[in-house]
């Protein structure tokens, strides 16, 4: 059933789809004169907010996790949690080696993925106390492929966000802008700092890169460490911004307490 407008009906056009308001369906052109909006692709292809909404959904958002004694953890990809590499670019030499390597996987016949050392009990950890998303520069198909197959066997959260490099507002640069969390509540762990730019530098944690391609001639068992060492550092902040004096109480949801 269509909505029906009163003469007392005052719209506020927080949010449009496919150009149009979602609440009084006016073209965003009629909407108002120097109307700022975030697109937020990976959520629906022709979404976008109205900065005021954004910052609305955030508030919401920030009240779910204080209730929830969570963060929000917002994760890398490539050379965090995997490598990666086109089969075509693989020696049949390494394929065979391939075989008798754990946590590799074939992954739409044309890429291999390897899983870092210690993803599933990161996963496992960082899940408990942090609302996942994923941000990386690769491709949205590959990016939704991959949290796909960390999904499967890794036990990555099925309903966590991803967002790729088609739903960045800035070339080559990943920017807070359109993660629908407050900055405070929001922790980044990637192996590249300079991709953030200027921005949220206090709120990264830089994981050393990793590299499982190319394979060495003589590969050795792997010893990685690095996903337990920002898991630690991961789990001081938490538990500083939930120390043991923390209530829900409304001066506290919108308080001083800031993970930076």
């Amino acid at each position: 059933m269509d909505f029906e407008f009163n003469d007392s009906f005052l719209c506020f056009h927080p949010s449009f789809l496919d150009k149009k308001c979602t609440l009084c369906n006016l073209p965003i052109i009629a909407c108002g004169n120097g109307l700022i909006t975030t697109p937020l692709s990976y959520i629906h292809p022709n979404l976008a907010l109205t900065l005021e909404e954004v910052d609305r959904v955030r508030d919401d958002n920030l009240r779910h996790l204080l209730q929830s004694k969570k963060l929000h953890l917002v994760l890398d990809l490539d050379h965090t949690l995997i490598d990666s590499r086109l089969t075509k670019n693989v020696t049949l030499e390494e394929k065979q080696r391939l075989t008798c390597t754990k946590d590799v996987y074939n992954m739409l016949s044309c890429r291999y993925v390897k899983l870092r050392p210690g993803v599933r009990e990161f996963i496992k950890q960082v899940s408990s106390m942090f609302d996942l998303s994923i941000y990386t520069m690769a491709d949205k198909v590959y990016a939704q492929e991959v949290r796909g197959l960390l999904e499967s066997k890794a036990g990555f959260p099925r309903l966590s966000w991803v967002i790729a490099k088609q739903d960045c507002t800035k070339y080559r640069q990943k920017r807070m802008d359109v993660v629908l969390s407050h900055e405070r509540v929001v922790l980044i762990v990637d192996d590249t700092k300079n991709i953030w730019g200027d921005f949220c530098t206090e709120n990264l944690v830089k994981i050393n890169r990793y590299e499982f391609f190319p394979i060495k001639e003589q590969q050795e068992e792997e010893i990685d460490t690095e996903l337990a060492r920002v898991f630690g550092v991961l789990k001081m902040v938490h538990d500083k911004f939930y120390d043991v004096d923390f209530e829900v109480e409304d001066e506290v949801v919108f308080g001083t307490r800031d993970v930076r």
